[in-house]
């Protein structure tokens, strides 16, 4: 991060910032927080006056920086508020890997066969979903390559949604002992 700061060539200042794969699937809101503000105050200010930002990114939960961009900006302090980066950006995508993908588990064996879907690129057809599947598993097939957000649901606050608020926006409080 230090040495990205106030990068230049002489007067030149980068033209393009790749912001590659830099979600994670165990990233807490608050390390989604720490990245943007990471973004925002040390990699973006580097770039010069006309540079273009590309992220690319698949989306490994519903909650990560990628989801947070693709949100419009509301200001309606909704339950996820979109990324207050990059206001100018075009979206692409997700684009999963198979469109209409169905899949079964042979119950002898455990393995996930693809029952049907449509290749959505020539790059990765039918058979190299199945050797991802097979590889790594239907579970990582459907989060990096379907971008399905497959996180598992448990523990004691898994069905409450959180957010953050200013103090100014919580009603007063009752103090009981």
């Amino acid at each position: 991060d230090k040495s990205v700061r106030g990068v230049k060539i002489e007067h030149n200042r980068p033209d393009l910032i790749v912001l590659d794969d830099i979600d994670t699937d165990t990233d807490s809101d608050m390390m989604v927080e720490r990245q943007i503000t990471k973004l925002a105050r040390r990699v973006l200010p580097t770039a010069g006056a006309d540079a273009a930002v590309l992220f690319v990114q698949n989306l490994v939960h519903g909650r990560s920086l990628a989801a947070r961009l693709m949100i419009p900006f509301s200001g309606d302090g909704g339950p996820l508020e979109p990324a207050d980066i990059l206001h100018h950006r075009i979206i692409s995508g997700p684009h999963p890997a198979l469109r209409d993908f169905e899949y079964e588990q042979n119950p002898l064996t455990g393995r996930y066969f693809i029952t049907s879907g449509t290749a959505t690129w020539a790059g990765q057809d039918l058979e190299s979903c199945q050797r991802f599947i097979d590889r790594y598993g239907i579970t990582a097939f459907r989060v990096e390559c379907q971008h399905e957000d497959v996180a598992p649901e448990h523990g004691m606050f898994s069905g409450v949604t959180f957010r953050r608020c200013r103090p100014d926006m919580v009603p007063p409080l009752d103090r009981i002992v």
